[in-house]
């Protein structure tokens, strides 16, 4: 195994680069799902502290809600491909496919910056559903439309729960 080629931040640069040879080696090794578990919790962690700034027990409570958000956004999308539309393929393979194309959730982090900072949140939101888009239409080979309703429709319990824990109180 070359480690080299399983840094998470090569990953990152090849994703951001939209290399296509990425999403296909995800899904064929399994040496990726600790990288995409990765993604899924730094995003997680990163939107809680772009949302709630230095608040500590804040953060904790927002890390939580929305780690458990990007896991439904992976799960929803998995299942409806898996399940709902029988596509054939590995569910676990794609879940961990998806859970690496949620990077631009990262960005989250940037929603601390005053004034704009709503801006950047909602950006880094539309980024990571247009990778998921990609991800979902280069796996599965399903129509674009269906491919848009698929990522738009996982990332739902995702943005309700950042709009939620942004405006609350």
């Amino acid at each position: 195994m070359n480690i080299k080629n399983l840094n998470i931040i090569d990953t990152i640069k090849r994703a951001v680069r939209y290399d296509g040879t990425l999403y296909p080696e995800i899904e064929e090794k399994e040496e990726y799902n600790n990288q995409a578990i990765l993604v899924i919790v730094l995003a997680s962690l990163l939107s809680a502290i772009g949302i709630e700034g230095m608040d500590i027990t804040g953060i904790i409570i927002s890390f939580i809600l929305e780690l458990i958000c990007c896991a439904f956004w992976v799960g929803i999308i998995t299942a409806m491909v898996f399940k709902v539309l029988q596509v054939r393929i590995d569910p676990v393979n794609f879940a961990r496919c998806i859970g690496i194309a949620l990077f631009p959730l990262m960005l989250m982090i940037l929603a601390i910056i005053p004034y704009i900072g709503a801006y950047l949140a909602i950006a880094s939101i539309i980024i990571a559903i247009i990778s998921v888009i990609r991800v979902v239409i280069e796996l599965t080979e399903l129509e674009v439309g269906l491919s848009v309703v698929l990522a738009m429709t996982g990332s739902i319990p995702f943005i309700i729960m950042t709009f939620y824990l942004t405006y609350e109180g």
